[in-house]
């Protein structure tokens, strides 16, 4: 399996450091790497295209468009809210400022090596890119989605939609048996009637969700506490 990874940063040194931890990291296990470099987070816009990379290290200290900046075009310009960003700085304050574009961890600097590979164990353990597809059949065609790109999906009586970043499609179903068949730790039952990815999460509050489309789901009461503690748990193997 190929994975794609971007390093944005202005030091060509800091660029160097991690993709030669990233190289190392990959020369013991099967998977493919392919790197692309950045100097700026303008040059990082201009040349961004939706599925290119599953993971990008971005810096947030940058001339022309910041880290934070990139952020928000990658998430809200362009709707991307699949592929995953560990933001580097040399300030801790930054960290609760990310929280909104949801960032799969925070590095300060100097990074060393220990941080890269330790970050990688998480990154393929909570995304296993050899199974991240779901399928279903409405009639006789047949769909397929990358788990990365579904929201949440929804039931009503025996059909259920899977609402993804461009589409909903239904097909009928039952959710237990999908969330079983999913076996991802990334998708939280909040309710009966909704399974939701926690990569889309924007807001978690007490009783409901806000997610990365806007929509916002009621969390039953049965499942609050089990669900806020699933999102804790993600949230801290994240950081």
């Amino acid at each position: 399996m190929l994975i794609r990874l971007a390093i944005c940063d202005d030091s060509v040194q800091i660029q160097e450091t991690i993709k030669t931890y990233l190289q190392e990291y990959f020369n013991k296990i099967p998977h493919r790497v392919e790197f692309h470099c950045f100097n700026s987070g303008d040059a990082l816009c201009e040349n961004y295209r939706i599925g290119a990379y599953h993971l990008i290290f971005l810096d947030i200290e940058m001339e022309g468009r910041n880290g934070i900046e990139v952020s928000d075009f990658i998430r809200k310009e362009m709707n991307d809210q699949a592929v995953q960003i560990v933001f580097i700085s040399g300030h801790e304050f930054y960290a609760l400022a990310l929280f909104e574009n949801r960032p799969f961890n925070f590095l300060i600097k100097p990074i060393h090596q220990e941080q890269i590979h330790q970050l990688m164990d998480t990154f393929l353990s909570l995304y296993d890119l050899n199974s991240s597809k779901f399928q279903c059949k409405v009639k006789k065609t047949l769909y397929q989605f990358d788990l990365a790109e579904i929201i949440y999906f929804s039931s009503d009586a025996r059909k259920v939609t899977v609402h993804t970043t461009d589409k909903e499609v239904s097909f009928y179903g039952h959710l237990d048996n999908i969330e079983s068949g999913l076996q991802s730790p990334m998708f939280l039952r909040i309710h009966k009637s909704y399974l939701v990815n926690y990569q889309h999460i924007r807001v978690m509050n007490f009783d409901n969700v806000v997610l990365s489309d806007d929509t916002v789901l009621h969390i039953s009461q049965a499942q609050r506490l089990p669900v806020r503690d699933q999102f804790l748990s993600l949230v801290q193997k994240d950081w």
